[in-house]
């Protein structure tokens, strides 16, 4: 017993330590061994998960649970496995067996809430989260899931929880907005502070690893595999030679702030994905920027066309707006690729490499998506705050206005660390 107790912990420490080719020798030489053990089999399964077997792994996990039925632990990565691989429905059985056996297994309940989001019942997926902080409140990624779902779904049950409760508080700070009227920097400056307030009063933990702002609608730009292809091969794949995108670059933070307000606010015929963000991207110069996201030349100058004078009016008539063409990381290793006019075209080879790609991803489900809701959320909110720490990193006196004297979290330390001087000397460009 102590020898296999031994061989377990051993397989456990390389797993820890990310040594998987390691511990597949280690896990073949204990099954050799006539080591017929749960414990085994479900290493066996974490280990070839990582290594991208998943029917060994299948086989692994079912092995372990042919011996031990009841064994949570088996039941939950046999569920998360069959939910990565696009067997969703199938995965909701495993994770709720891992419940039954163990009602408070907190990574089971936001796996089975992971799930129920993928399949459009949102609802249930919100119960789950839920079931999961009021057993762990600090659990992470039930908190990100959960105020990640409130960006396109309003619950039928207002006060669940202190995430809810707090989302519905934050919705009722409306700014009324008009495009035909400037935005003065007071306005932001007291809508900003109330909000502060509410997350203060009401949030328990204001810590968030995100600095984007979306407003999106179910169109999949399905840009993770874009970057796949493109960070594997240096290739830009052909769906982004006719991706253009309309940029504007607010000069300081009450600015940016400001045009999240036109971007929640903005009409357009086909609900364009848009966003606000801070440029945190090595080698990437600006600031301050805000995306909406064109199919063709054609589109991005019709928006342009309308949100010029909405800009000039609610910011000011200085804030620079211009359509680009693909994203910034492609003009870097391509710069003709960044001329609107199409002076690069795309290279029938690279379609081999699109392909190797699209052979090696993994297959998932279709996710079920909605619009974003409209108005602010806990998302929007704890990313302002990020803004904020930006903003204040970087010396822009605009965050002094404020009434808050925001810590800089763990995360935006290693952002803003990383490039500060480079930060720094692009705002100055500003002044």
């Amino acid at each position: 017993m102590n020898n296999i107790n031994h061989k377990i912990s051993y397989l456990v420490r390389l797993c820890n330590e990310k040594s998987f080719d390691q511990a597949l020798i280690e896990f073949k030489s204990l099954i050799k061994q006539n080591f017929n053990d749960p414990i085994i089999y479900n290493l066996g399964g974490i280990i070839n998960v990582n290594l991208k077997n998943f029917e060994v792994a299948i086989d692994c996990f079912s092995k372990a649970l042919k011996i031990n039925p009841n064994y949570a632990e088996a039941n939950n990565n046999m569920g998360a496995l069959l939910k990565t691989i696009g067997r969703t429905k199938d995965s909701i059985t495993y994770f709720e067996k891992a419940i039954k056996i163990k009602p408070d297994f907190t990574n089971a309940y936001n796996n089975l809430g992971a799930s129920y989001n993928i399949m459009g019942k949102w609802d249930l997926a919100i119960q789950n989260y839920d079931k999961c902080l009021k057993i762990n409140p600090n659990e992470k990624d039930s908190f990100n899931n959960l105020i990640n779902l409130l960006t396109f779904h309003d619950p039928q049950e207002k006060d669940l929880n202190f995430i809810i409760k707090t989302n519905s508080l934050l919705k009722m700070n409306n700014f009324i907005f008009d495009e035909k009227k400037q935005i003065n920097d007071n306005q932001i400056i007291n809508y900003f502070n109330i909000s502060n307030n509410v997350i203060i009063e009401n949030l328990n933990k204001t810590e968030y690893n995100y600095t984007e702002i979306f407003r999106k609608n179910t169109y999949n730009l399905n840009c993770k595999r874009h970057f796949e292809v493109f960070n594997n091969f240096n290739v830009i794949p052909e769906f982004c030679f006719s991706c253009y995108k309309v940029q504007v670059e607010p000069k300081n933070i009450i600015d940016l702030l400001k045009l999240y307000i036109v971007f929640d606010n903005l009409n357009l015929k086909k609900n364009n994905t848009r966003k606000c963000f801070i440029e945190v991207r090595p080698e990437i110069t600006g600031l301050y920027k805000g995306l909406i996201y064109c199919r063709g030349i054609n589109e991005a100058e019709q928006i342009e066309n309308l949100l010029t004078p909405i800009i000039k009016t609610v910011i000011d008539n200085k804030t620079p707006i211009a359509i680009k063409r693909g994203c910034s990381e492609f003009a870097i290793s391509y710069p003709k690729f960044k001329d609107k006019k199409n002076a690069m075209n795309y290279e029938k080879s690279w379609k081999e490499k699109e392909n190797l790609i699209d052979k090696q991803r993994i297959k998932e489900d279709n996710v079920i998506l909605n619009d974003t809701v409209a108005g602010l959320t806990v998302n929007d909110f704890l990313i302002m705050r990020n803004w904020m720490m930006y903003a204040k990193k970087i010396g822009d006196k605009n965050y002094d206005k404020f009434d808050c004297d925001i810590q800089i979290s763990k995360y935006m330390e290693w952002q803003v660390s990383r490039q500060l001087d480079f930060r720094k000397s692009e705002y100055s460009k500003k002044l």
